[in-house]
């Protein structure tokens, strides 16, 4: 009998390519019929991968124990990367005796109104929340407690769905919206109905103003540790809560130390039950104190694995794995990290993409790598009906002391140049601000 794998639960072609190469014969993937014949060029060894409909659990955990027993192996711990696959997850650890959260936990971590109620019970500081199924209901939630109020379904991933309401107009019409669930595909999989989309019931917060971080951390026997923090930039424009960039390491405010904030992530990661895992945190810092926003119990995706593999070198896809396992891996410290940004490289501009060229990107100093996640014939979708399909790829770049950070991000972000099929968006080309061309910017870092 083999040493045992550790079971990658519904992952993505990147992710699972990712850890094939790194970590070859240590992990075995379920993997959704849809994404695999997407990415057929990818599949891992056939002894490593089943390929099966997702949304049938009792089907997948007899699939898993047929091939266990034709394959003699075992199964060492089990992970997920996103959201849409962690109750599986957690049926199947379950079912073999891994460990995993409890599907409680996922669906309280799921549920936005769950999630702040178990906080405010156990005197957890975050934003105050209710449900409401109609627009008075909502009219009154923010006349009660002020506007700008944030209205989104009860679960769901990101900034799906999600709306800032500044007056009773706005209101209105995110309600229309919501009722509508018109969101066509959600999360990093991309999977239809994921995101809770739809339905009469969604939940309405108070607005938190301040700067906004992300953490990575390990909990075990209800003991936290922080694998990294991260400062989230948003982005500006229609489409309230999506994360421009990210900076690492994300510096707190010297009114909040780090060991006060460890404290404060272990009572809201115990407010919902949960005493082991890798998991990611949401929150603002509000007058030295962190206000929690969202946790959940899988370690942060998008371009942070990268950004954290440029910095430090830890790849934080294998190191989920070793925890997986019960690996105890070290954590580096803090004069250990670059400071680096990881720019998500987004369109305004709905249509199929006829051409995209990343290669000027390389030209500015500091940039320590990019990735393009679309192809030529891909259709960009705005939201609210799709909010995946506008995120091109991502560069890592070390900044420089000058110009601003959000003058070089906007240097970087006119690097990619992008041509849309005729009759769609206008010929969008490469564009730079004045004085931060590549040359500038290589004189400003000098």
């Amino acid at each position: 009998m083999s040493e045992g794998k550790v079971l990658v639960v519904g992952t993505t072609f990147d992710y699972i390519s990712h850890i094939n190469q790194h970590a070859p014969g240590q992990a075995l993937f379920i993997t959704e019929s849809q994404e695999r014949l997407r990415h057929l060029a990818e599949a891992p060894a056939a002894d490593s991968e089943i390929v099966t409909n997702l949304r049938r659990p009792h089907e997948v955990v007899r699939l898993l124990s047929n091939h266990l027993h034709r394959t003699h192996s075992r199964l060492r711990g089990v992970v997920a990367f996103d959201c849409e696959a962690m109750e599986l997850a957690s049926l199947i650890g379950h079912h073999f005796g891994l460990p995993y959260p409890s599907l409680e936990v996922i669906r309280t971590c799921h549920n936005k109104f769950l999630t702040k109620a178990a906080w405010e019970k156990h005197g957890v500081n975050s934003s105050h929340a209710a449900t409401v199924s109609a627009v008075p209901e909502a009219l009154t939630f923010a006349e009660n407690h002020g506007y700008p109020v944030i209205l989104r379904p009860l679960t769901g991933t990101g900034s799906v769905l999600t709306f800032k309401c500044s007056d009773r107009l706005d209101i209105i019409e995110a309600f229309g919206i919501l009722k509508a669930g018109s969101a066509g595909s959600c999360g990093k999989t991309g999977k239809p109905g994921q995101c809770g989309t739809g339905g009469d019931v969604f939940e309405i917060e108070q607005f938190v103003t301040g700067r906004e971080f992300s953490a990575d951390f390990r909990i075990d026997n209800g003991f936290v540790e922080i694998v990294r923090i991260a400062r989230k930039i948003p982005e500006t424009g229609p489409y309230f809560g999506t994360t421009r960039a990210y900076v690492v390491p994300g510096r707190l405010p010297g009114e909040l130390p780090q060991e006060l904030l460890r404290e404060q992530i272990a009572g809201a990661a115990l407010a919902l039950g949960l005493t082991r895992g890798l998991c990611m945190v949401d929150f603002m810092v509000q007058q030295g104190q962190p206000v929690f926003l969202e946790l959940t119990p899988r370690p942060g995706g998008d371009c942070l694995p990268d950004l954290i593999r440029q910095s430090v070198g830890v790849d934080m896809l294998l190191f989920a794995l070793d925890h997986a396992r019960g690996k105890h891996n070290s954590i580096p410290p803090a004069d250990r990290w670059t400071r680096l940004v990881g720019l998500r490289l987004l369109t305004r501009d709905a249509g199929q993409i006829r051409r995209i060229d990343a290669s000027a990107l390389q030209s500015y100093p500091g940039v320590r790598m990019s990735k393009i996640l679309r192809t030529p014939g891909h259709r960009v979708i705005l939201p609210p009906d799709d909010y995946d399909s506008r995120l091109l790829g991502h560069v890592i770049f070390e900044p420089s002391p000058t110009p601003t950070l959000e003058e070089q991000i906007e240097c970087l972000a006119g690097g990619l140049t992008i041509e849309m099929e005729p009759g769609d968006a206008q010929f969008t080309s490469g564009k730079t601000l004045p004085g931060c061309s590549a040359a500038g910017a290589e004189d400003s870092a000098a």
